[in-house]
């Protein structure tokens, strides 16, 4: 699922994935909140026990390292175009 940045924060992403009807198909959530917001990426996949990938927060190398170094996250999708 990727609600690409749409949910405001952890809590708002957390009440948004209970109300999916079988959340235990979702592979993971890609960048359910606002780039800024990369700290609350790892409470959101502890919470919903779904994993969580990021793309708008990942630019390049050094975000990705500091995202998979942090455990803040499963994966990346980097948006090199923005780089």
């Amino acid at each position: 699922m990727d609600p690409n940045t749409a949910w405001v924060n952890a809590p708002t992403a957390e009440r948004a994935v209970a109300l999916v009807e079988h959340p235990e198909k979702l592979e993971y959530l890609e960048q359910p909140v606002p780039p800024e917001r990369t700290a609350e990426l790892r409470r959101i996949w502890d919470a919903t026990g779904i994993r969580v990938f990021a793309d708008e927060a990942a630019h390049g190398p050094a975000d990705v390292a500091a995202l998979g170094g942090d455990g803040l996250v499963a994966g990346c999708h980097p948006k090199l175009a923005k780089a």
